[in-house]
């Protein structure tokens, strides 16, 4: 059996047409977590006019916060661990007042993305007839 076909086995596509179970497995319909470029980051802050005051101030968080953007590339806030760094970064910033809770949620929403079944499974673009063929082959 192939990774497909394991896939179709399973009950969510219990009773689907070919059509529906492609549909199924390419919609983009799983929650999932990306990396948040600094990039990202700073523009946002740019954008709503933060980014200077962050840069300017003397503040601990600030200064962790401005070192951190300057260090990293990116946070892959799909690891606990860089999620948990960049979140105490975040609320040390919106204790010293220099972003509000809104921006932190923004910051990290910045993360946020939605995948498909097939993504998950590196399968590429499923079609009718790779669903037929996997049904078959079972």
């Amino acid at each position: 059996m192939s990774v497909l076909s394991d896939e179709l086995a399973l009950p969510a596509y219990s009773g689907t047409t070919a059509e529906e179970a492609a549909n199924l497995l390419n919609a983009k319909t799983i929650a999932t977590l990306q990396s948040i470029t600094t990039h990202d980051i700073e523009a946002y802050l740019v954008v709503i006019g933060k980014y200077l005051a962050i840069i300017d101030s003397t503040d601990v968080a600030a200064r962790r916060a401005v070192l951190a953007l300057s260090k990293f590339d990116s946070f892959d806030v799909a690891n606990p661990a860089y999620l948990s760094a960049l979140t105490i970064i975040l609320d040390g910033l919106v204790t010293a007042a220099l972003i509000s809770t809104d921006d932190k949620t923004a910051i990290l929403a910045l993360g946020d993305t939605m995948t498909s079944r097939v993504q998950e499974l590196k399968l590429g673009y499923v079609r009718i007839g790779h669903v037929i063929q996997a049904r078959a082959n079972s």
